[in-house]
């Protein structure tokens, strides 16, 4: 390759060129950068006050999507409407010279509708386009507006009723326009504006049902506002006029003053008229008169605070009612009752809430227990609905009392008060029962289901009153049995660690039962290893045992000559036998032998047996049999690996099984103070049972819960300990925690009758409308896993593992008979076995951990993860309520209910069954 080098008095030529090509490049990107362009486009000349006239925005060479967003800046003196957008798009091709240029052109024209509310120069600001990174700006510009002249014919007028005004106030307000009866047929059109329609401080209600066929259109900064108008002919002032008349609703939202400028319309009449080509009449010119109302300023002040009730929940107007309804009268102590307030009133019901629940006149906290925050209510034609649900914690309540409700009177200037009427309730005690109660209920409610008697049983004698008649008629067959109160005594079940129960059961038996097959196994290997063995080899192997038991004993002679001759027949013998082992190191020892054996008899009763041959002679029988000694060492290493694999069997066991109590906890919790804390925590319980008065029973209740949690956070797990501590939660009414507890009692052992009864008890205490887990039917219910204990299961399967065993060692050893069969019977049923328990700690190690339970009462059920979401359910969720885990986002988890509804929940009101 020949390369070629400038001359050096054209490099700076080259350099400048480069220099320039930089810079045409800089200069592209640059145009290309401000390729896009905006900018204003204004219907021609003359302006009017109170008459629009249109601008355009037009932006170009942007991209087609999105459409660019057009912000105006500050406008006085004017409104300013937006219309619409208008996109338009054009490709053009050129040809020039035999090269294809193509543009593409993008057009986006904003149109908005401007209207002067005054004459003299109007300043348009400027407008901000927008599309994603890219911006551009017009430049303001200045518009001449001209005044319109007025005419005594035509006239605007606000009507507005006298101040001050309240807040929260229902007032009427109308807007009227009148024109001269004889310049009516000379209307061609109107403009009419009303700033006070656009204060922020009002909110407006108009009624869109009243039948009209005429409507009034006003011109606003959002579009063109369409009220139902009424038209009438009048005598005002000696002149017949024709009124269009609007009547709208006006609220004040602030306690201040509004101020705005008054009305204007602009009336265009028609001169010089004549008929169109469809025969209508057409004006040939047009004249313009304005009319103006007087500015507006309205005082509008706070309801006064001196006087005001504490059921005041700022609702002003006149003629309140308020009815309340519950969703039952006879109820036990702490069941939910749902209420439904309906308020009704000529005022703005929107603003209208409900007082504080504890305010005086309506509720006493002490005897009811309420909600945190006064629910939201639903306005509809017929009122305001609030739902409030409400607990009975008082047993001698006899009544919803009648509630009070006060309201602001702005005609009258002073408060009122209205009341519901009161709701009767037949309030009765939490029944407890025992065991045996439980035991005999069942017995009674079996005789009846075989007896065919589907009648509820006959209580119109007694007492309307009583608890346990009460809830005897309004609870269930499964209520019938009501629950088991009746908290675990002894210590050895109480004060227990988890309950786990691994893969190999529990104990010594199946760890036996297991070693013993395993052994089975080992005997049953090694014999069929020898079973299968070559005959010569076992030959060869017996041929060198026996040469090593002679050679041992023609050592142990005395007579030289006498070892080595025996020595040396031995040796032969095996050589003889197996002519492969010949060799020198054998000739040197039967040579050896023969010379000590044939020497003189004088020589050889000086001489004595050499050690070294004695040595040489054992090492060649000993090497002989290095495979034997393979052999030990391969069952060696059997019997080792199949000691390993228990111990991982066993550890696997203890990790399905559940999780081992941590050596640090166990050490902390002292085993000598243990059992006097249980009969501490039996004491508080038992000491609760039989206290009559109701607060202090449910303070003792509470105190036996936390003595129970207390040794729960020691480290004591069992099944028992979490039944006796839902037992205490649920008799302290404490509905959250007693469901977490017999949750954790079952996740700990799934055969606690106790707590699967009580949790089916605590389960029928909530709402009827609350969705609740269903029952296990069906097939489910007939597995063999959910009717025998898994101890029971993991001992069936060590007892089938050990026949298995057994089995195959005899179906070795003798080669007829069925031990195979059943070998393999049973292993089968030792696999399915071990399959149910480990399927059934996995199932209840994931449930646990997916599943929680509502702790708190009252927890709103939103549809999104904010509090201002809306409500996915219109009443909150009580506790003890529970829910499957989805997700969690922050300081909400989204939880899906019994029913397959997921709602958003605070995650701090829920407790996992499995923590972790």
């Amino acid at each position: 390759m020949v390369s070629a080098r400038l001359p050096a008095h054209r490099r700076p030529v080259r350099t400048g060129l480069a220099l320039v090509a930089s810079g045409l490049l800089v200069l592209l990107a640059a145009f290309a950068a401000s390729a896009q362009s905006v900018r204003v486009q204004v219907e021609r000349a003359p302006y009017y006050v109170g008459e629009a006239f249109e601008v355009q925005v037009i932006a170009e060479d942007f991209e087609e999507e999105p459409t660019p967003e057009v912000e105006p800046g500050a406008l006085d003196g004017a409104t300013l409407q937006f219309v619409g957008v208008s996109p338009s798009t054009s490709t053009s091709i050129t040809i020039v010279n035999g090269r294809m240029t193509r543009t593409h052109e993008v057009t986006f024209v904003h149109r908005f509708a401007l209207t002067a509310r005054r004459e003299g120069p109007l300043r348009v600001p400027a407008f901000r386009v927008r599309q994603g990174t890219t911006e551009r700006e017009t430049r303001p510009f200045d518009v001449e507006v001209s005044s319109v002249p007025t005419s005594d014919a035509f006239e605007v007028r606000l009507e507005l009723p006298e101040g001050p005004l309240f807040v929260g106030q229902k007032v009427p307000v109308a807007i009227e326009l009148h024109i001269d009866r004889d310049r009516v047929e000379d209307l061609v059109g109107y403009q009419l504006l009303v700033p006070f329609f656009e204060s922020p401080m009002l909110r407006f209600l108009d009624d869109r049902s009243a039948a009209s066929d005429d409507a009034l259109e006003i011109q606003t900064g959002h579009g063109v506002l369409r009220l139902p108008a009424t038209t009438t002919e009048r005598t005002i002032g000696g002149r017949r006029r024709i009124v269009l008349r609007a009547e709208r609703t006006m609220i004040p939202l602030a306690a201040e003053p509004v101020e705005s400028e008054g009305p204007t319309a602009v009336f265009t009449l028609g001169r010089g008229f004549r008929q169109g080509f469809f025969g209508r009449r057409e004006a040939t010119s047009s004249e313009r008169y304005l009319a103006s109302g007087d500015p507006v300023r309205l005082e509008v002040v706070e309801v006064p605070r001196e006087g005001r009730p504490a059921s005041f929940a700022s609702a002003v107007g006149e003629g309140f009612s308020l009815e309340v309804s519950a969703d039952r009268s006879v109820v036990q102590l702490g069941e939910p009752i749902g209420l439904t307030l309906r308020l009704r009133g000529h005022g703005d019901l929107s603003t209208a809430g409900l007082p504080p629940l504890d305010a005086e006149g309506l509720f006493d906290a002490e005897r009811f227990r309420l909600p945190a925050e006064a629910p939201p209510g639903i306005v509809d034609e017929e009122g305001k609905t609030f739902e409030v649900t409400l607990r009975v914690l008082d047993a001698s309540v006899r009544e919803i009392p009648a509630l009070a409700y006060s309201w602001f009177d702005a005609g009258t200037r002073r408060f009122e008060t209205t009341h519901s009427r009161p709701i009767a309730l037949s309030v009765g005690a939490a029944e407890v029962i025992g065991a045996s109660e439980v035991a005999s209920a069942e017995e009674t409610a079996d005789d009846e289901g075989l007896a065919g008697s589907g009648s509820a049983p006959d209580t119109s004698d007694g007492d309307e009153g009583s608890a346990p008649e009460a809830s005897s008629t309004r609870r269930g067959s499964l209520a019938l049995a009501g629950a088991d109160l009746a908290v675990e005594r002894d210590p050895a079940k109480v004060l227990r660690r988890a309950d786990a129960v691994g893969v190999l059961g529990e104990g010594p038996l199946p760890i036996g039962l297991y070693g013993v097959g395993a052994a089975l196994l080992v005997v049953a290997l090694v014999d069929a290893r020898r079973t299968r063995r070559d005959p010569r080899l076992v030959r060869r192997e017996a041929l060198r045992r026996q040469a090593r038991i002679e050679v041992e004993r023609a050592l142990a002679g005395s007579d030289p000559r006498e070892v080595a001759a025996q020595l040396g027949r031995a040796l032969r013998a095996l050589v003889a036998e197996l002519p492969d082992e010949a060799g020198p190191e054998f000739d040197a020892l039967i040579a050896e032998c023969d010379a000590l054996r044939f020497a003189p008899e004088d020589a050889a009763r000086a001489r004595t047996l050499p050690p070294a041959l004695a040595d040489r002679a054992r090492r060649f029988v000993a090497e002989r049999g290095s495979d034997t000694r393979a052999r030990a060492s391969s069952l060696a290493v059997l019997l080792l690996a199949s000691g390993l694999l228990l111990g991982l069997a066993s550890g696997s066991a203890r990790a399905v099984g559940g999780e081992p109590t941590d050596s640090s906890e166990a050490a902390a919790a002292d085993e000598a103070l243990a059992p006097a804390r249980l009969a501490a925590a039996l004491d508080a319980y038992q000491s609760a049972m039989a206290e009559p008065e109701r607060d202090a029973r449910l303070a003792r209740f509470a105190r036996a819960e936390a003595a129970f949690a207390a040794l729960v956070a020691d480290g004591w797990e069992s099944a028992a300990l979490q039944t006796n501590l839902g037992n205490a939660a649920l008799q302290a009414e404490h509905p959250g925690r007693a469901v977490l507890a017999y949750h954790r009692a079952l996740a700990l052992d799934p055969d606690a009758r106790a707590a699967r009864q009580n949790l089916a008890y605590a389960r029928g205490l909530l709402p009827a409308w609350v969705p609740r887990p269903p029952e296990t039917t069906g097939l489910a219910a007939l597995r063999i896993d959910r009717r025998v204990p898994a101890s029971s299961r993991a001992l069936a399967a060590a007892v089938c593992f050990a026949l298995a065993a057994g089995g195959l060692a005899l179906s070795v050893r003798r080669r007829e008979g069925a031990w195979r069969g059943l070998a393999l019977v049973a292993a089968i049923a030792w696999g399915l076995l071990l399959a149910s328990i480990v399927v059934e700690a996995h199932d209840r190690e994931r449930s646990g951990r997916s599943h929680a339970v509502v702790m708190v009462d009252d927890v709103p059920a939103r549809s999104a993860d904010s509090p201002l979401a809306p409500l996915a359910l219109p009443d909150p969720l009580p506790a003890g309520v529970e829910v499957e885990l989805l997700e969690e986002r922050g300081d909400w988890a989204r939880a899906r209910l019994a029913n397959g509804r997921d709602v958003w929940l605070r995650a701090s009101s829920l407790e996992r069954v499995r923590p972790g």
